[in-house]
């Protein structure tokens, strides 16, 4: 029986008793609780193959949960069309299969699909300035002319925000979006991250880099391996209640040194963790 969450606060996306994996296989990981707050960055960290990525498809509703539920502002996702979903929820994925046929700008354009009638093809004056900000935001101004399929791994991220952004969403789930970017643009998507947080929308984003997911998060959801079980949550809260050498060792079998700069905890894999 799927649990039951309290309906009664809404501008959140709730889960309870969330079990996510494939359908007629084993589940993959196994969370009690997870509040994500408008104007709140959460960031998702864990070891690979610990369900980061299968987590976010069953909060952005790709895939079905296993078992619990979840409600975006106080409605079940499975009494929401995908018209209503995209409207409140932009999902950037790890790995983008783009019409690789469309020019940048033609693809964050399909942002706006959720926002337009289904027989509308003119595209109007908020459409052209929801996408024209987008664009300026990633940095994507001067590839609006490019095909997709002459992009590099990390333009082609900047993209995928770009047309995350142009959904005007009021929560963005982004499944390691640092991934092939360089420093620079690292260091821009963080700012990004701030400035969307400031407008009160909600931020989920699975990252591996520990040192940008301290800065970046309000909260960390911390998610261990289970031994023939499903993944579940090792510690959950603010940088310092999680990322802490024990609770790291733990998690990642490394043993870690955390140091300080400038007031910025900085944290290094000294060794693996001997058995």
């Amino acid at each position: 029986m799927s649990a039951s969450i309290d309906t009664s606060q809404g501008q959140a996306i709730r889960a309870q008793q969330l079990v996510c994996g494939w359908i007629d296989a084993r589940p993959i990981c196994r969370i009690d609780s997870l509040l994500l707050d408008r104007g709140a960055t959460t960031v998702l960290c864990g070891p690979n193959g610990v369900g980061k990525s299968t987590l976010l498809k069953t909060l952005a509703a790709q895939i079905p949960p296993l078992q619990g539920e979840v409600l975006i502002d106080g409605t079940n996702l499975t009494q929401m069309d995908r018209k209503s979903i995209a409207k409140k929820l932009a999902y950037v994925a790890q790995f983008n299969e783009t019409r690789k046929n469309l020019t940048v700008e033609e693809f964050v354009f399909l942002g706006r699909n959720p926002h337009q009638d289904w027989w509308s093809w003119t595209q109007s004056k908020e459409d052209r300035e929801k996408v024209e900000r987008a664009l300026e935001r990633t940095t994507c101004q001067d590839l609006r002319g490019n095909f997709l399929d002459n992009l590099s791994g990390g333009e082609r991220q900047r993209v995928a925000i770009a047309a995350a952004l142009a959904q005007d969403p009021s929560y963005i789930l982004m499944d390691e979006p640092t991934a092939h970017l360089d420093f620079h643009h690292q260091l821009e998507l963080l700012e990004l991250l701030d400035q969307l947080r400031a407008e009160k929308i909600g931020i989920l984003v699975a990252l591996h880099d520990l040192n940008l997911a301290a800065k970046a998060a309000d909260q960390i959801i911390l998610l261990k391996k289970t031994k023939d079980a499903a993944s579940t949550v090792a510690a959950q809260g603010k940088v310092s209640d999680v990322f802490t050498p024990e609770i790291l060792a733990d998690v990642y079998d490394v043993e870690v040194k955390i140091v300080q700069d400038d007031g910025t905890q900085n944290f290094i894999p000294v060794r693996m963790r001997k058995a």
